[in-house]
Order: structure tokens, then sequence, then C-alpha cells
């Protein structure tokens, strides 16, 4: 198999993914907890060590974009509908603060 086969073949099983994350295949727990939270955490922590503004903003914009892929995602899984809108409340206002994050920069 050559380099190039690999890479296809990678891409391919990316992308496979990225569309169960999407449709909501993972479950609930899955994609709040590992898909949302943990990035969530580790992005905090590194925004909060951050000095440069464009950086932090950076990092703001992007939680914004995977905050809103993950609240996608939730709405499209299967579970009790408690929990279900307990995660789609804290995901939607992660990225309501994100966005007055982004703003407060200005």
């Amino acid at each position: 198999m050559s380099i190039l086969q690999k890479i296809k073949l990678q891409q391919e099983k990316s992308n496979a993914t990225y569309k169960k994350l999407l449709a909501g295949g993972y479950g609930l727990t899955k994609t709040f907890w590992l898909y949302w939270f943990i990035p969530t955490i580790i992005f905090t922590i590194i925004e909060a060590y951050e000095n440069n503004t464009r950086q932090a903003i950076m990092l703001d914009f992007g939680m914004t974009v995977w905050s809103t892929i993950i609240a996608i995602s939730i709405s499209k899984t299967n579970n009790q509908k408690l929990w279900k809108k307990l995660a789609l409340v804290v995901v939607s206002l992660d990225i309501l603060l994100s966005i007055f994050a982004i703003f407060t920069y200005f």
C-alpha cells in the first residue's frame, strides 16, 4: 500500500467519524463529555495562560465553532429529553460566553 493510499484511507476514516458525530451517532454521553467537555477544559486552560490577545480571540472563535458543531450533534442524539436539553443549555451558554469573550477583546 502506497503512502497516498494510506493518506486517502485515513481521510475517509476521518470523514466517517465526522459524519457520525454530526449525525448524533456517538450518543449523548460520548458527544458531551469526550468531544465537548474535555476539549473545552483544555482550551480554557490554554487560554488562561495566553498573553497574546490575537491568539486568545482565535481560541475563542475555534471553540465557538466547535461548540456549535457539538450542539448540532447533541440535538440529533436519541437520548432522554431532560439530559439532552440540559446538555444543549450548557453548550449554548458556552457558545454565548465565547462570543461575548470575542467582543470584549475589541
